[in-house]
């Protein structure tokens, strides 16, 4: 559980870094990128809270 606490911190910060790039714009690889890592938090916690729903 703790590992994948901490994935999810990682995958989150890459994420927010990668958002921040000035060639992070709609449509771009960048944007796919931040979109990517959201949906591995998304299934992360998941996998932490199933009993949670969106």
């Amino acid at each position: 559980m703790e590992m994948l606490k901490e994935a999810k911190s990682m995958i989150g910060k890459l994420r927010r870094s990668i958002s921040v790039h000035p060639d992070c714009t709609i449509g771009s690889e960048f944007d796919d990128y931040t979109t990517d890592a959201q949906n591995l938090e998304d299934e992360i916690e998941s996998l932490i809270n199933p009993n949670i729903t969106e």
